[in-house]
């Protein structure tokens, strides 16, 4: 009672689909597919019934690709790719759209495999499992590989077969399905009948079976029992045949016609006329060309071998006449296919052409966004240089002015000393304008990030990381440039002074601490500080006091 109810509310559904936005035909797609699992053709009506020209490109993929399932689903015959390749044309340029990529690839192998092209359809199952991985596990592994056994089966590439029914077979097991075993095993018996392995072929056609027992599914045993009826009839084993195929006409809900011809053919080389003529008869009722060819064939050989002749010529001229038409058939099929491949053909030719186009601007863009760094690289280059050449040029201009005061300074006499004490103050300014630019000059520097991380790591408590001898040369050299004057006046004065009492003075007349003055030397701050006293008796206090007075500002 369940069901009907179901269907009306689908039918109601699909009224209202067809009236309503995209965004209500978005919300349709929301629990299709659930529905195509569990009611097919009851999704397949509600598919049908959407107007497809109202939907958005988006929606138009997922429509196709939704469609293409639910006709799989219910058998529904293919006459062309035409509408599960709008799927595969929406999805192949989005490449974050994995899942519906792989799946309108799969069922593009559905599609070209119902059409009868196996090798477009293998092409299709590969291009899937491509997308999504070989080694992972899902449901789309397990039907792509079943699929794809199929196809190199079709095509006696039967090592490749059996390869792809194993692995679909192990990918079953580690999802936990047992249904989903049943498929493989069939195929990997149906494979080692065609290679001639009688007791291989039978295992797995009874392993197939215990399986279609277990989990109750009478269609399985119906299928597998017929085929090992085929396997013994194919043997000449007709007893074996006959019970087997008895079983499976038992079992099957929907008595298949095959079944009745394969009965009616092993009775009839059982020498049991009547019966077969029975089942061969009930074979001529089923809507199959082809059994009904092969059963006129069959009761054609019935009838002449117990002397029916009449009969038996009737028989023959409906073999003749229908097998005609099954000649007729199959050559449209195979102008259908030579059409399909061309239009295959013709859709790669686009997409190697879309593909090329796509990498045509990925490397114009990537070249002008390499330009553009390399341009934004220099500009920054350029100003930094500019900068550091000011500076330089102020420095050079300061010590040419000091040069010159100085001079004024040393033929100044007695009689001028306003004079002198103004020049003496112009003096003192120039030298802090002095000590300010080379200061600033030195935190331009990339040696100056030493200073800044240690002083960071001292604020953060943490002790900082080692000074390679190299770096520790590299600041002593850079320091030694830019307060050449310094140093210079210092040696002057003070010619006792060894190189590292000089060094040890500039730092300190920088202003560094004493643990920072130690990091840079690459001794102990207690060093320095018993240093400081040898120095204080080698210079005059005044001059000691102006430069390790600024030994605070750097902690």
């Amino acid at each position: 009672m369940k069901q009907p109810i179901l269907l009306i509310l689908l039918v109601a559904l699909c009224g209202l689909a067809s009236c309503t936005s995209r965004s209500s035909s978005a919300s349709l797609f929301t629990g299709m597919d659930s529905l195509l699992e569990n009611y097919p053709d009851s999704a397949l009506i509600l598919l049908q019934d959407i107007d497809a020209t109202n939907l958005s490109n988006s929606q138009q993929a997922e429509y196709a690709l939704l469609m293409v399932q639910a006709m799989d689903k219910n058998y529904i015959p293919y006459t062309n790719d035409s509408l599960i390749m709008v799927a595969v044309d929406y999805y192949e340029g989005r490449p974050h759209k994995k899942d519906q990529q792989s799946w309108s690839y799969y069922y593009l192998g559905r599609v070209y495999e119902g059409l009868g092209d196996d090798i477009a359809a293998t092409e299709a199952y590969l291009r899937a499992l491509n997308i999504i991985g070989e080694k992972g596990v899902s449901k789309l592994h397990l039907y792509a590989n079943i699929n794809l056994g199929s196809c190199y089966y079709y095509q006696d590439l039967y090592e490749r077969s059996m390869e792809r029914y194993r692995k679909a077979y192990d990918i079953g097991i580690e999802i936990g399905n047992t249904s989903d075993l049943f498929y493989p095993l069939r195929a990997m018996g149906n494979v080692y009948t065609s290679l001639n392995l009688p007791d291989s072929a039978l295992f797995y056609y009874h392993e197939s079976l215990d399986l279609a027992e277990q989990v109750g599914d009478s269609l399985f045993a119906a299928t597998v029992l017929s085929d090992i009826a085929q396997f013994y009839n194919m043997r000449e084993m007709y007893n074996e045949a006959n019970e087997y195929i008895s079983r499976a006409i038992d079992r099957s809900p929907n008595f298949d016609h095959v079944y009745y011809y394969l009965k009616g053919d092993i009775l009839s080389k059982l020498n049991r006329f009547d019966s077969a003529q029975y089942y061969l008869d009930k074979s001529l009722d089923m809507n199959n060309l082809y059994t009904y060819v092969a059963s006129n064939y069959a009761l054609y050989n019935l009838e002449k071998n117990i002397g029916n002749y009449k009969n038996a010529v009737q028989y023959a001229d409906n073999y003749i006449v229908y097998y005609d038409s099954i000649q007729h058939q199959n050559q449209r099929e195979e102008i259908t296919k030579l059409m399909n491949d061309h239009a295959l053909e013709s859709h790669k030719k686009e997409v190697d052409a879309r593909q090329q186009r796509f990498m045509l601007y990925y490397i114009i863009g990537f070249l002008v966004i390499l330009s553009i760094c390399v341009y934004a690289f220099f500009h920054i280059d350029r100003n930094k240089k500019k900068k550091l050449i000011g500076l330089q040029q102020d420095l050079m201009q300061n010590r040419s002015k000091l040069a010159q005061l100085q001079n004024k300074l040393a033929s100044s006499t007695t009689e001028i000393e306003m004079e002198r004490q103004e020049n003496e103050a112009a003096q003192q300014q120039l030298q802090l304008r002095q000590k300010e630019l080379c200061m600033r000059l030195f935190e331009t520097s990339s040696s100056y990030k030493i200073v800044q991380e240690f002083v960071s790591a001292k604020r953060q408590k943490k002790y900082p990381k080692d000074l390679s001898e190299k770096d520790r040369l590299k600041v002593q050299q850079l320091i030694s440039e830019i307060y050449i004057d310094f140093i210079q006046s210092q040696q002057q004065s003070f010619p006792q002074l060894s190189q590292g009492d000089v060094y040890c003075c500039v730092l300190a007349y920088m202003g560094f601490s004493n643990s920072l003055i130690g990091y840079l030397m690459g001794v102990d701050p207690n060093v320095v500080t018993q240093r400081r006293y040898r120095i204080k008796g080698k210079m005059d206090e005044s001059t000691f006091n102006l430069i390790f007075s600024s030994s605070s500002t750097l902690k």
